[in-house]
Formats: structure tokens, C-alpha cells, sequence
């Protein structure tokens, strides 16, 4: 277990019908702001709820939504924003929507007076973070590994290539505002795929080289809110949404004090790379990666596999991980999502630069033990 240096910055604010506060968390910290705004939220009633609350307020903004096209990179959408942005005048950004919607926000407020240009940060891997711009996060799901770090991934649009960009300094968020109202309108598909994302974030945090006692708390804690839902959801019991949005955040907030693993690593660069389904990449990587950690992480996978429920008191530890890859697939199979990354369009060749983008982040050394590029074309290849 290493060391735990920790702190928390943003302020959390979890809880039902937390978006009509929008406007009153937001006149405390500014008067104009830039609302970066996943496109898919303008088909829900969503939208109206946020903007009824910043007119009440008399909150001043514009939106940019222009950020729905995966055949634009990252760093042109965050160029085209702040454009925009300048000729505003703006005091912060909201950032609301998926985890794209939060990644740029996070990097424009960062960026907006740090007098450099995108790809001057891109190259030098960093903003200084001098002069932020206060930045709130509203996530319209419950899964972000690095919504709680000073660490922001970016598609640059040159290569396509993913990159974790340091922002040094006030590099979080002022305020994370997570409703589980966003998930109402979720399908059984969608929602089974985020589940599934957020137990492959809460396992890898827990079988990381950094994991420390304050992740294994989060996991835990996030582990139990999952097996909670599943019971729920024996019984046919609806409104497990607000279980889905707590877990999710505990899981972000371990990874931001461990890390991420093999599969998350390998599910960002495909989706920088080549537009696949993050959470659908994950989910499909999840029983491999428990397969491949079990020979040397099979007391804390069993443990998993006891605070969801599928695990017998009368089964050996490496049944009890049979039984939870078990669970895992056959909670995929229910909805129909794709089992193994052949399903999803891929071919070896773009999972092998999938593999070397990945092989060349930092994150290759917090993983669950020493891994190289060959270890991470191995693992794909079960997968395919």
C-alpha cells in the first residue's frame, strides 16, 4: 500500500433536483459565464430546468454545444470555445454532460488566461493554472476518473493521439453538483454499461500499486451501493438512480487518490483513437482484467466479490472470482452489450495503436503490477 497524500478541493454537492441550485451556487463565484454543454442534454428537460435557474439568478452566459462531432479532436472544440469565451468576457465555466463536456470545461477554465496556445499545453503536457477561471461541474453521468484530479485527458486533433494534461495549479473543480435526476431517462443499455464502468473503476483503484486505505474506504463504500442496486433490482424495485450516482462518485473520487487500471487506460486511447465506446470498451475488458489480476490479487478480488453478494461462503476465493466474472457477463448479456472487442468494429491492427498510445502515458505505472506494451497486447488479444 503506498503513501496518501490527500486532500479535498471541490466542493460535492450530490442529491435530487440539485440542478435548480444551479443559479445560486453560480452567482456566488461569477455573473458571466460559458456553459459547455453536451448536445445530447437539449433532447431532455434537463436544459430548461439549468437555464430557469440562471435567468432567476440573473445569471449572464452563452452555450457552446458544438462538441457532440467525434470527428473533431478535442483541442480544436477547446479553440473554437475560447474564441468564443474571449470575445464574452466570461468569469467561470460550466461544464455540463459526460465526461467530454466535463474534460473540456476543466481544460478551458484552466486555459482561458494562461496566455499560451492549445498545442504550446498539449506539447508541454501542463498549464500553469495561473489566473483559472472558477469551473463547475455538473456530470450527467456517474462516472469520471479524473473529474477529481488536477489531471485532464485531451484528444489532440493532430495525431488523435489521448493526452493527460497537468494543470498545476486550482486545478479542480469549485464545485462538482452531481443530480440523479440526469439518469431518469437513461435506457437499461445505457445504464447497465455505466454500472459496469463504475466497477471497473472501483476494482482497479482497489487492486492499484497506489491504492491506500482512504481508496479502499471509497471502493468499499461504492461496492456496497452497487450490491444494493443489483438487490434492488431483483425485485423489480425503480428509482435506484440516486445508488448509481453515490457509487459513481466514490469511484471517481478513489481513482483520483489511486488510479486507473489496464482497462479504463485501454478504453480511453480507443476512444481517442478510433470513437469507440468508452464504457462499452471497459465493460468488455472488466472480466479479463479479474481474470488476469486473480493470480495475485484474489484475497481483495474475493472481497469484491463478497460486498456484491455473488460470492458463497462455502466456495475457495478463486470460485468466488469465477463467480464474479460470472455475474459481470451475464449482467452484460441482459442488455445485450457487446462481449468481446471484435463485436465492436476493431480490428488487431488499430488495437495494436490503441495499445501503443496507452503504452506511452504515465499511467502505465500505477497499474495492478508491471506491465509492458507486449503485457497490454496480450490482454487485448484475450479480449478480441
Amino acid at each position: 500500500m503506498s503513501d496518501l497524500f490527500f486532500r479535498i478541493s471541490p466542493n460535492i454537492v450530490l442529491g435530487s433536483h440539485m440542478i435548480t441550485r444551479l443559479g445560486s451556487f453560480l452567482s456566488d463565484l461569477g455573473k458571466r459565464w460559458v456553459i459547455v454543454l453536451d448536445p445530447a442534454l437539449r433532447e431532455t428537460n434537463v436544459l430548461d430546468t439549468v437555464l430557469y435557474s440562471l435567468n432567476d439568478k440573473k445569471i449572464k452566459y452563452f452555450i457552446f454545444d458544438n462538441i457532440g462531432s467525434r470527428a473533431k479532436g478535442d483541442s480544436e472544440i477547446i479553440s473554437d470555445a475560447y474564441a468564443l469565451a474571449l470575445q464574452a468576457g466570461i468569469d467561470g465555466v460550466v461544464a455540463i454532460g459526460g465526461s467530454r463536456a466535463i474534460n473540456l470545461g476543466r481544460f478551458l477554465a484552466a486555459f482561458y488566461q494562461c496566455g499560451k496556445t492549445v498545442y504550446d499545453c498539449l506539447d508541454e503536457g501542463e498549464i500553469s493554472g495561473e489566473g483559472s477561471l472558477p469551473v463547475v461541474c455538473v456530470p450527467s453521468t456517474a462516472k469520471n476518473a479524473y473529474m477529481f484530479t488536477t489531471s485532464v485527458p485531451i484528444v489532440d486533433a493532430r495525431s488523435r493521439q489521448l493526452k493527460l494534461i497537468k494543470i498545476k495549479k486550482s486545478g479542480n473543480a469549485a464545485l462538482v453538483l452531481m443530480d440523479p435526476n440526469f439518469l431518469i431517462s437513461l435506457t437499461d443499455n445505457q445504464i447497465v454499461s455505466m454500472i459496469m464502468e463504475i466497477l471497473c473503476m472501483a476494482i482497479e483503484a482497489y487492486i492499484s500499486e497506489r491504492s491506500n486505505f482512504f481508496s479502499d474506504m471509497f471502493v468499499e463504500k461504492c461496492i456496497e451501493l452497487l450490491g444494493r442496486y443489483f438487490e434492488k433490482t431483483k425485485t423489480g424495485d425503480c428509482g435506484c438512480e440516486e445508488l448509481i450516482m453515490e457509487a459513481g462518485c466514490l469511484a471517481s473520487l478513489a481513482s483520483s487518490v489511486s488510479s486507473i487500471g489496464v482497462a479504463s487506460l485501454l478504453a480511453l486511447t480507443a476512444s481517442a483513437r478510433f470513437n469507440l465506446q468508452k464504457a462499452h470498451t471497459s465493460a468488455i475488458l472488466l472480466p479479463y482484467l479479474i481474470e488476469e489480476a486473480a493470480g495475485y490479487k484474489a484475497a481483495l478480488l474475493n472481497k469484491i466479490a463478497q460486498l456484491l453478494s455473488v460470492a458463497k461462503d462455502t466456495s475457495s476465493q478463486e470460485e468466488n472470482i469465477a463467480l464474479l466474472t460470472d455475474f459481470i457477463r451475464h449482467r452484460m448479456a441482459t442488455v445485450n452489450l457487446p462481449s468481446r472487442l471484435k463485436d465492436m468494429a476493431v480490428n488487431m491492427e488499430q488495437l495494436a495503436v490503441i495499445v501503443e498510445d496507452a503504452s506511452k502515458l504515465e499511467v502505465m505505472n500505477n497499474l495492478q503490477r508491471s506491465l509492458t506494451a507486449d503485457d497490454l497486447f496480450e490482454f487485448v488479444k484475450r479480449a478480441y
